[in-house]
């Protein structure tokens, strides 16, 4: 079988279609990954077949977009949505749309992020099969709860319902409209577009059970896999001798990463530091795209470059995070609990989920964040006894092989099998 992988977006984006790439391969199918020129390394180095694909776009720019998208400003709502997808998701929308459909000619199989569409329009153009993906249910209907706005909300299966309808709507109307555009330019066939435009053949919902809750409605065309979990070289790792040093000489630290999120870094390092000297304990910064650090040696911080989350997430004492679905999973399983900073509203979302399982405060949002709001959130995990939640959670924890079973879906889709969902 001959697979295409478009990604865009992020690295918690791109990631869990590397560890389905890598299943893939592994089963003995044929892949192509299409991203961005910028994660040709990371793929190259997993031997993986890799097609550059427009938008040529840099860390920097998406670093800049994202920091955008932090607002909570409800004046700059609407243009900052609309923005996101003119400027990040729909960049170059035309090239990106010819040079898939160029590389879907001869494929068997496609699996397509959700905010994909010139991807889906190029595979839906060539007739080849493919699947939409969800790494986080907060985009999904549902008659089990409500749409997210800010609070989880269950009204009953009818409001519920309606209220999904409604957001469509409004979605098509405001959020979607350079969607639309694009959908015209290039005559698609499509009637209506929507935040999560599902697949006639098969939808992978790969979302950790353990971070979320999954609701029991979704169609049969809908496949719950499990997280597709990338191994990001745990096995055998050897962590720096500094790091090392600094974990055998202190108390278990507070750990911060930001990931691919964060904008600039400036003035958020003395935050995160001056909260934790205030709990007493000492701070492993991960620097991620944000550069998170000091420029002047700290006796009780480190600043460490990319160091895998099975590692350093056993050796913390909590963890203070962006939401992610990949970092918010590891957390879990590394039996910590987290204090989310999220940067757009699916990260709110998972927060408030990790909220509802007691291993997590309530999220703070990326403009909010302060000495004050961080010191509160961490109060708040003692007095909610959320150190010995996080525990107990732990343990309850089962591998998801999430990757695994898309793959398998996949082939039996195509020999003619029923959905395993």
């Amino acid at each position: 079988m001959r697979v295409l992988l478009p990604v865009i977006g992020t690295l918690g984006d791109l990631f869990p279609f590397l560890a389905l790439a890598r299943e893939f391969t592994r089963r003995g199918h044929e892949v192509t990954i299409c991203t961005y020129p910028m994660y040709e390394g990371r793929i190259r180095e997993l031997s993986l077949d890799f097609l550059p694909t427009h938008p040529y776009i840099t860390r920097e720019y998406l670093n800049a977009g994202l920091l955008s998208m932090a607002s909570d400003h409800k004046p700059r709502m609407f243009e900052d949505s609309r923005r996101f997808f003119s400027e990040m998701i729909l960049k170059d929308a035309l090239q990106r749309y010819e040079e898939i459909r160029e590389a879907a000619r001869g494929a068997d199989f496609a699996v397509c992020h959700h905010f994909d569409y010139p991807a889906q329009e190029a595979v839906i153009r060539e007739k080849v099969p493919w699947a939409c993906t969800a790494l986080s249910t907060f985009h999904v209907p549902t008659k089990r709860r409500a749409p997210h706005f800010e609070k989880l909300v269950n009204y009953g299966p009818l409001l519920n319902t309606l209220q999904w309808k409604t957001a469509g709507i409004l979605e098509n109307l405001i959020f979607l409209r350079p969607v639309r555009d694009f959908l015209a330019a290039v005559r698609s066939e499509r009637p209506r577009i929507r935040s999560f435009p599902e697949s006639p053949h098969i939808n992978f919902i790969a979302v950790s059970p353990h971070v979320e809750t999954l609701p029991d409605d979704y169609p049969p065309s809908y496949c719950r896999t499990g997280i597709w979990e990338f191994d990001q070289g745990n096995a055998g790792y050897v962590p720096p001798a500094e790091l090392e040093a600094f974990l055998a000489e202190r108390e278990k630290p507070v750990v911060v990463t930001l990931g691919s999120m964060g904008g600039r870094g400036e003035g958020m390092a003395e935050v995160f530091v001056e909260a934790a000297r205030r709990f007493g304990r000492p701070v492993i910064l991960q620097k991620g795209w944000c550069d998170l650090g000091f420029r002047e040696k700290q006796e009780d911080v480190l600043s460490v470059n990319f160091i895998p989350h099975d590692f350093l997430f056993r050796r913390a004492y909590l963890v203070i995070h962006h939401g992610g679905a990949g970092t918010s999973y590891a957390a879990c399983r590394a039996g910590v609990p987290s204090i989310v900073i999220a940067h757009a509203s699916d990260q709110y979302f998972i927060g408030q989920m990790l909220g509802k399982r007691n291993v997590a405060p309530r999220p703070i949002r990326r403009l909010e964040l302060s000495v004050r709001t961080l010191s509160d959130r961490m109060a708040r995990l003692v007095r909610g006894d959320m150190f010995r939640s996080a525990r107990l959670f732990q343990g309850s924890m089962t591998e998801e092989r999430g990757a695994e079973k898309a793959v398998r879906a996949a082939e039996n889709l195509l020999a003619g099998g029923p959905n395993p969902s």
